[in-house]
């Protein structure tokens, strides 16, 4: 299960992967699949956004995979205030919840508003 504080370590890794310096545009779409704008307007919704949505899915997916396998040089809990080890167990963490789970805790469910 999702803890609060996973959530907030993944608003910050996204803001992280967005500000530039670790993914230059050239490569960011390339690495994520997504453009750098599309990863900035899901952050920008934090935390009213349903984290089952396929486009926010693979935001956060491809954020940390980048963050704990691309960077190299980068101390990860420098930028995030979480280890590699604390990344992997939130990815574990995250790729266990069931969408009802994603859908609910600390975001808001499918067709509501915040």
């Amino acid at each position: 299960m999702l803890t609060d504080a996973d959530r907030e370590t993944l608003r910050r890794c996204l803001e992280v992967a967005i500000a530039g310096h670790l993914f230059e545009e050239p490569e960011f779409h390339t690495l994520f699949g997504l453009h750098r704008v599309e990863v900035a307007e899901i952050l920008a919704r934090w935390p009213q956004i349903d984290m089952s949505d396929a486009q926010v899915n693979h935001a956060i997916h491809s954020t940390i995979v980048n963050l704990l396998g691309y960077p190299h040089g980068e101390d990860v809990k420098t930028l995030v205030g979480a280890s590699e080890q604390d990344l992997s167990g939130i990815l574990e963490r995250w790729r266990a919840a069931d969408a009802d789970e994603l859908r609910t805790v600390g975001a808001v469910p499918p067709g509501q508003s915040g």
